[in-house]
C-alpha cells in the first residue's frame, strides 16, 4: 500500500502523474486510479488504498467538484486530518473544503504539494470519528424490551392468580410509552416536546389496538395475554410515524 492516495478525475490525470513523480523523487510512494474510469465507480482496490494511506492529495477541478467519489475521498482525508488540497481550476469549494488551505498547482507547482505531504506524514494521524450511540436509541430499546418482559410477567402472574399482574401491566404500559417517546426522538430527530406528542400518540394507538384484542372472544379470558403485542406494536407504530415526519435532506 502507498503512503499517499491521489484523488482526481480522469481529465486531471496528468497532474496526478506529476505529483506522483515529485513524491517518488523524495522517496514517498503514491497511488492513483490509472484506469479509464477513474473516480467514476466504486472499486475495492481504491477503497483499500484509501483506508491504508497516510495522506490524501485531492486535485480539485470542475469535474472533481462534480464527482461524488472525489468528494467522498477528500472527505475521508479531511476527517482523518491527512488531506492536502490542490486545484487546477478556479472552483468554488463547499464546506468543509472551503476552510482548507488549497494549493494552486498552476502557480505553486507540484513541489509545494510535496512539502505539504511531508508535513502530513510527520504529523500524528487522527483516526476517523466513531459515531456515538444515541441515548434516545438506547433508552428506546431498553424500555421496549422491559415493557415486553413485564407483559410476560403479568401474563404468568394472572395465570397463577397473583394480583401482581396489575402492577406489571401498569409498568408495561408506562415503559412502552417512554420507549415510544425515545424511539420517536431518535428516528425523527425532532425536539423532546414533539417526541412526547408523537411517541405518546403511537403508544396510545398501540394500547387501543391491544385493548381491542382483549375484547375479542379468543382473548377475553386472559387480560394480560392481550397486552403482549403492545410493546412491539408501539415500536412499529412509532418507527413508522417518526419516519414520516423526519426532516429530509
Amino acid at each position: 500500500m502507498a503512503d499517499v492516495f491521489i484523488s482526481h478525475r480522469r481529465a486531471d490525470r496528468v497532474w496526478a502523474e506529476r505529483i506522483g513523480q515529485a513524491l517518488r523523487d523524495v522517496g514517498i510512494s503514491s497511488w492513483w486510479d490509472s484506469s479509464s474510469g477513474a473516480g467514476e465507480q466504486f472499486n475495492p482496490a481504491i477503497d483499500g488504498e484509501l483506508k491504508a494511506c497516510r495522506c490524501v492529495v485531492v486535485i480539485w477541478s470542475e469535474a472533481a467538484c462534480a464527482s461524488p467519489w472525489v468528494q467522498a475521498e477528500a472527505q475521508y482525508g479531511f476527517e482523518r486530518g491527512i488531506l492536502v488540497a490542490t486545484r487546477v481550476q478556479d472552483v468554488k469549494l463547499g464546506t468543509p473544503f472551503s476552510v482548507v488551505q488549497t494549493l494552486d498547482l498552476r502557480t505553486a507547482g507540484v513541489e509545494a504539494v510535496t512539502q505539504g505531504v511531508q508535513l502530513k506524514l510527520s504529523a500524528p494521524i487522527t483516526a476517523p470519528r466513531k459515531r456515538r450511540r444515541s441515548p434516545a436509541g438506547i433508552w428506546s430499546v431498553v424500555c421496549f424490551v422491559a415493557s415486553l418482559a413485564l407483559a410476560v410477567v403479568a401474563w404468568l402472574g394472572e395465570e397463577d392468580g397473583d394480583e401482581i399482574y396489575e402492577i406489571a401491566l401498569l409498568a408495561c404500559w408506562a415503559l412502552g410509552f417512554i420507549g415510544a417517546i425515545a424511539l420517536f426522538q431518535f428516528i425523527s430527530r425532532r425536539s423532546l416536546f414533539a417526541a412526547v406528542l408523537g411517541g405518546g400518540l403511537s403508544g396510545g394507538a398501540a394500547l387501543v389496538v391491544s385493548a381491542a384484542f382483549w375484547n375479542t372472544a379468543m382473548l377475553q379470558s386472559s387480560y394480560a395475554l392481550a397486552i403482549l403485542p403492545y410493546a412491539p406494536g408501539a415500536a412499529l407504530l412509532t418507527a413508522l410515524l417518526a419516519f414520516l415526519v423526519r426532516p429530509r435532506g
